[in-house]
């Protein structure tokens, strides 16, 4: 493992990642020359980008083949100080326009949501 001009290096994998700038219309995240999310693919994999209309959530996916079966694979950064619901309800807007009712998705992320509370509002969506 190895850096490499701000970006990790690892032996026999390449890095996708989408900026924080490409996932949000609200200025004040768009502009921030920091943040978004990105993953780690062993090189024989082949994969595609799936580019979703939907805005508002840091979220990447990906299309590839596991064991024979079509499987999306998403990772998703929910900003700390960002609404929980209104996060939630973009993600879920992703999943349905993806419309992938018969394949498998990976869903993984950090979405800062509090175990500790009663009923941590992602337990509502899912």
């Amino acid at each position: 493992m190895q850096s490499k001009e701000n970006q990790l290096y690892l032996k026999n994998f390449s890095n996708t990642d989408k900026k924080r700038s490409d996932c949000y219309n609200n200025l004040n995240l768009a502009t921030r020359n920091r943040g978004g999310v990105g993953m780690y693919l062993k090189n024989n994999i082949d994969f595609d980008i799936i580019n979703l209309p939907v805005k508002n959530i840091e979220s990447l996916t990906i299309k590839t083949q596991i064991l024979h079966k079509t499987c999306f694979i998403t990772t998703v950064y929910k900003p700390p100080n960002m609404n929980s619901k209104k996060s939630i309800n973009s993600l879920l807007q992703q999943i349905l326009s993806m419309n992938i009712e018969n394949n498998v998705h990976i869903i993984m992320g950090d979405f800062h949501e509090n175990e500790n509370n009663i009923q941590p509002i992602i337990q509502e969506f899912f």
